[in-house]
C-alpha cells in the first residue's frame, strides 16, 4: 500500500493516494460479484486463468512504467519528480 505514496509528487500524493486506494476497492468488489458468474460461464479453472493473466500484465505495466524507489527518501524523491 506504501508503493503509490512513493511514486507521486508529494503535491498530489493524498489525492492520489485516496483514487488509488478507490480503485482498489471498486476492483473487489468487481471481483467478488463478477467471479461467480465467471465460474458459472467459464469454469473455475479459466477464471483463475484470467484473474492470473490480469494480474501478470499489471505487474509488467508496473516494472516498465514505474520507477524503482527502494533506498530513497521520500524528499528525494520528490524532489527527482519535478526535474
Amino acid at each position: 500500500m506504501f508503493y503509490p505514496t512513493e511514486v507521486f509528487p508529494t503535491s498530489v500524493r493524498s489525492t492520489a493516494q485516496g483514487i488509488t486506494t478507490a480503485f482498489s476497492r471498486v476492483g473487489a468488489v468487481l471481483g467478488v460479484f463478477l467471479f461467480p458468474s465467471m465460474v458459472k460461464g467459464l469454469e473455475l479453472s479459466h477464471s483463475l486463468m484470467l484473474f492470473g493473466l490480469t494480474s501478470a500484465l499489471a505487474l509488467v505495466i508496473s516494472v516498465i512504467v514505474v520507477k524503482e524507489t527502494k533506498s530513497k527518501r521520500l524528499e528525494d524523491i520528490a524532489l527527482s519528480q519535478k526535474s
